[in-house]
């Protein structure tokens, strides 16, 4: 997806169970940057550009700004997911690259950044307290954040 200015993003929610009722929002009109969307999770749309990154709050418009990103892989960063409500102590945030992983722990002054050693991941959910991405090629594989992040195919049957 092409860079967007993020003053120009709008977004309407709608209740699937209320089809009638919506909730029209958007981004802080002063924020004149551009950012390209990178995900939702937790009630947060992910934005980024080549060194910023904006967690906005769907239903409020608030706003999270990381810590800005330093890495060389970063320009090729295509997707992003919290793993967790980003009020728990363990919530991070994780973006993708073609051969990157970067990770944020919320609240925390600085990015990490590991290698990835499989196909682009194209999905990233957390299931019973449990993180899982799905990479290009259909592969399933289990993310462990601590001690350090790594990923382990996972044998689907």
């Amino acid at each position: 997806m092409r860079a967007k200015l993020l003053s120009d993003i709008n977004w309407q929610l709608t209740d699937p169970a209320k089809q009638t009722s919506s909730l029209s929002c958007s981004a802080l009109q002063d924020f004149q940057v551009y950012m390209r969307y990178l995900g939702c999770s937790y009630g947060y749309l992910i934005f980024s550009n080549l060194e910023q990154c904006l967690l906005v709050n769907v239903y409020s418009g608030a706003t999270v700004r990381p810590p800005k990103l330093k890495f060389t892989d970063n320009r090729n960063v295509y997707h992003g997911a919290l793993v967790a409500p980003i009020n728990l102590s363990n919530s991070c945030l994780l973006f993708c690259s073609r051969s990157s992983i970067f990770q944020w722990k919320v609240g925390s002054d600085f990015w990490s950044e590991h290698p990835l050693g499989v196909e682009c991941i194209s999905q990233i959910v957390s299931f019973k307290g449990e993180i899982f991405a799905i990479d290009l090629l259909r592969r399933l594989h289990r993310i462990q954040l601590e001690p350090q992040l790594s990923l382990q195919e996972v044998a689907v049957v």
